[in-house]
């Protein structure tokens, strides 16, 4: 398939609305269910269904909706438009069902003794069922109902489950293809990543994988699944999403093939996967995003102290610097494809050697990684001169000695940040610096092998 026509594909998909024209055919060679997972945890589904139909008006059920289910966002599109005309729908819950179809009769109101937990029951007739059951019990009106209602049978017409009634015309019996779209809250996916480190530490093996969960007691078989990263904005106030049950079952389909390379429609990036699959109730599947690729890596180590103009804020401290692992989202890099955001795992000689979140990530960009406290070097920071006589009111000039030591048996370069506050200038130093930021300052320190470099500074800073 051409590139524009994925694109169409995927705006197709992604948009509710976009059902068939009316009269097309029913196109049996797609799967009968399409899902649209994205990453914020909802899922547009569009199903193909037959509703076996009487001539004339009738009211078709679908009761085997999944939790999560928006009745608000459903779209029925009948095939043959000509044959059936589509009236409008319903959506029903069993307990606003059974007690509007009793609504004038006797029904048994179940009380309940604190002290013996005997249960006591009485006749009553319903008066009303929404907003809020309405009883007659022994000729007097009860406003709150005096106990539990029961009911005395399943009446004609109830629903047991939750329910979308499709009220329609047919011209003609018989079974009728139609579609469903809708969208549920619960299900979602979320990206992580593998990176191995090679001994080296100068490339690395990445491959990323996206989690598919399904939380709700609905399974989906044989579904064509599309994967969008990015934020989609949402009206607040809406229905909660549903949440997860406890205990997910994880399965696990790593052999599975690769996604799609990403599509951009619109401001998301859209991953098809290869082929069909069923999502599980309570489940967890893993699919693959993209196979693992050799990409090269560079290892950093980063500290960041405060220089402080306050008078009483000196002292030494002690730390050790952050390592951190940097790779480039090019085509050159082995990667060029835009990466959602998820967790990055690293590993290397067996070792768990850090994890991090990656953000939404697009080509040509950095991506930074931090890993652990890099414990054989350390850095020793204290401040050796403070001044603030015979200068402005506001203004103090601040000196620091920062020594940094190095066990390792190769060369590093260590990173120092120095925050400031207010407006700052480096009066001297015995190493060369960058301004980073209005509020950082920022060194490249070389520390050689089992050996120490010491760093020294002073400063002005104008903090009011």
């Amino acid at each position: 398939m051409t590139a524009a026509g994925k694109i169409l594909r995927a705006s197709l998909a992604a948009v509710l609305l976009m059902l068939p024209a009316a009269g097309a055919g029913a196109q049996t060679d797609q799967p009968a269910v399409s899902i649209v997972l994205y990453e914020s945890g909802f899922t547009v589904v569009e199903e193909r269904r037959i509703a076996t139909l009487p001539r004339g008006a009738s009211a078709h059920a679908i009761d085997d909706l999944p939790e999560g289910f928006r009745p608000d966002t459903a779209v029925v599109a009948f095939t043959d438009t000509d044959a059936v005309t589509l009236r409008g729908t319903r959506y029903m819950t069993p307990a606003g069902s059974l007690l509007e179809a009793f609504v004038g009769e006797r029904v048994h109101v179940i009380q309940v003794n604190p002290a013996t937990g005997e249960e006591r029951v009485r006749d009553a007739r319903l008066l009303r069922a929404s907003p809020g059951p309405l009883v007659e019990i022994d000729g007097r009106i009860e406003l709150s109902v005096p106990g539990r209602i029961a009911l005395p049978r399943v009446p004609p017409g109830a629903v047991l489950a939750p329910t979308l009634l499709v009220d329609v015309e047919a011209k003609r019996a018989g079974p009728t293809p139609y579609r469903l779209s809708y969208i549920t809250e619960g299900p979602g996916w979320s990206a992580d990543y593998v990176l191995r480190l090679d001994p080296t530490e100068r490339w690395a093996v990445l491959q990323g994988r996206a989690t598919l969960r399904n939380p709700g007691m609905r399974t989906f078989r044989d579904a064509a699944v599309r994967l969008v990263a990015g934020s989609v904005h949402r009206v607040a106030g809406g229905p909660q999403p549903f949440q997860a049950k406890a205990g997910l079952r994880v399965m696990a389909s790593e052999s599975m093939a690769a996604a799609d390379a990403p599509v951009p429609v619109s401001e998301l990036q859209v991953y098809d996967l290869p082929r069909p699959l069923d999502l599980i109730a309570g489940a967890q599947e893993k699919a693959i995003l993209f196979d693992a690729v050799r990409i090269g890596v560079e290892k950093t180590y980063r500290l960041v102290s405060h220089a402080s103009p306050h008078p009483r804020s000196g002292g030494e401290s002690k730390g050790h610097p952050a390592a951190r692992l940097s790779f480039t989202n090019d085509k050159a890099n082995g990667l060029g494809i835009p990466l959602p955001r998820g967790i990055a795992r690293m590993y290397g000689s067996g070792l768990l050697l850090g994890e991090d979140r990656i953000p939404h990530t697009p080509r040509g960009e950095r991506v930074t990684l931090a890993m652990a406290q890099a414990v054989e070097i350390t850095v020793r920071r204290k401040r050796t001169d403070y001044r603030a006589e015979g200068l402005p009111k506001g203004t103090a000039e601040v000196a620091y000695e920062i020594a940094l030591s190095n066990a390792k048996s190769k060369q590093v370069t260590v990173e120092i940040v120095e925050a400031m506050t207010g407006e700052w200038r480096i009066l001297s130093s015995t190493l060369a610096h960058a301004r980073e930021s209005d509020q950082r300052a920022v060194w490249q320190v070389e520390v050689p092998a089992e050996g120490e470099t010491i760093l020294q500074y002073r400063a002005r800073i104008k903090f009011r």
